[in-house]
């Protein structure tokens, strides 16, 4: 069986003064701008950013896909990468096939690898039979399948690149529901998004602008403002200034905009739902 990892409250990915520089026939383009930040072992670190924002680079440097232009990397743990359309990812004709691959290229012993294939599937919810055709499965499979090849490695820490983006909401859920099981056992997650429902599932978040941080912290205080109260609903802070998410430019999703609303009219939430699911279990404990 495929085992997780422990948490842990050292940092296991660190990006130091980053800066990554590209060439281009127009002219040169600066994708990451002095980026620092660190990872600790076992969190959901959310990043988020507008298209051309930086996103996809600084998850190419954090997975050792992309040369850095300045500054420094320090990692001590495996890292997986799961990209954006999983047709960039998955190589096998077959679900066992795709998994396998990366098996094979680790020098695994072939008699693990039946198990090591149902273990994987059955931790990102992939309920189908390890010979299905990779071209019979949906978009949210695929992205699952990618998921589960990546984690056969034993990475401790997987960087998903958007993996959401192309999918349907049912697809969507999926997706989130295997890494949050993954989360769970103990594998690092970075997550990358313009999603801000996902944050929900964070830890922490990074806002990314012009290829620089321009916020790190609790993803609730991101959506919602700094330091927000969990039970006074008539707060004007909170109902009446603008959130960091806002003053970024992102637009508030669906759920923050209804809570505002609704605490502007003396409503109580304890937490404040980031969420859909989250708004559900509030109005549920009334």
């Amino acid at each position: 069986m495929i085992e997780t990892n422990r948490r842990s409250m050292a940092p296991s990915l660190t990006l130091t003064g980053v800066w990554v520089a590209f060439t281009t026939a127009e002219a040169p383009y600066t994708a990451l701008r002095n980026v620092t930040l660190a990872v600790t072992g076992g969190e959901w670190l959310a990043i988020v950013g507008p298209n051309g924002g930086g996103k996809s680079t600084l998850a190419r440097v954090m997975a050792g896909l992309c040369p850095v232009s300045r500054g420094n990397i320090a990692c001590d743990v495996p890292v997986a990468f799961v990209w954006q359309n999983p047709d960039a990812q998955i190589v096998g004709d077959t679900v066992r096939e795709d998994i396998q691959f990366g098996l094979e290229a680790t020098g695994a012993a072939a008699s693990d690898m039946d198990s090591i294939v149902r273990d994987v599937l059955a931790q990102v919810g992939l309920n189908v039979a390890p010979d299905t055709p990779t071209a019979a499965l949906s978009g949210g499979q695929q992205q699952l399948l990618a998921t589960a090849s990546s984690l056969a490695l034993q990475p401790a820490l997987i960087v998903f690149d958007e993996a959401t983006s192309m999918l349907d909401p049912a697809a969507r859920v999926r997706v989130l529901e295997a890494a949050k099981r993954l989360h769970n056992g103990g594998t690092t997650i970075v997550w990358m998004t313009q999603w801000l429902e996902e944050l929900a599932y964070a830890d922490r978040v990074i806002a990314l602008a012009d290829g620089a941080i321009a916020y790190e912290g609790d993803p609730r205080a991101f959506l919602y403002g700094d330091d927000p109260p969990e039970t006074d609903a008539t707060n004007s802070s909170l109902t009446d200034c603008m959130s960091p998410c806002e003053r970024l430019g992102f637009e508030v999703p669906f759920t923050v905009r209804l809570t505002r609303e609704l605490l502007r009219l003396g409503a109580q939430f304890s937490p404040l739902p980031m969420d859909p699911e989250q708004w559900a279990r509030c109005l549920e404990s009334r």
